[in-house]
């Protein structure tokens, strides 16, 4: 990568580009020119640092996102809409494949029209706690990329992503 950037700086349009880069600060990146930004960035992504903590996040975030549908799918028998439970199903129905509707038919019916609030506590706190470690992980990481060391206690830590999570 360094050997093509060498070449390409023969070049006018591309020395001149890096020369506006250097002098160009964007909004929100106030002391840094965008030179220094670009070539950060670049940087770590050759080192892989940056993949691995947007696929970690990634991660925690679609974790939550199963106990977070169970919960709101346990919520359904609790509305008090005549006849909605039967429509959300025929429309589950046609958006599904055939298979996999008939695979799952037997559960949805179940969880669609009877109330179970043990379900529905579990789906919601499962959902909160893993939603919560999704933004833990977040404050994680840019505590990790500002260089910052964590002085916060573990419940402490996790009370602050509870509360960033339900707001």
């Amino acid at each position: 990568m360094e050997w093509l950037h060498r070449q390409l700086l023969h070049l006018k349009i591309y020395s001149n580009f890096i020369e506006w880069t250097k002098g160009c600060v964007l909004p929100g990146f106030s002391p840094l020119p965008l030179y220094t930004v670009a070539t950060f960035f670049f940087r770590e992504i050759g080192k892989d640092t940056l993949v691995n903590k947007a696929s970690s996040l990634a991660y925690s975030f679609m974790l939550a996102i199963f106990p977070g549908i169970i919960f709101l799918f346990t919520l359904i028998p609790f509305i008090p809409i005549k006849g909605f439970q039967d429509q959300l199903l025929s429309l589950i129905e046609l958006v599904l494949p055939h298979n996999a509707y008939d695979a799952f038919e037997s559960t949805l019916k179940d969880i669609v029209k009877n109330q179970n609030t043990g379900l529905l506590s579990l789906g919601f706190l499962s959902a909160i706690f893993f939603a919560t470690n999704g933004v833990k992980n977040l404050m994680k990481a840019f505590n990790k990329s500002s260089l910052i060391i964590e002085t916060r206690g573990w419940l402490k830590q996790r009370l602050i992503a509870f509360v960033l999570t339900t707001v």
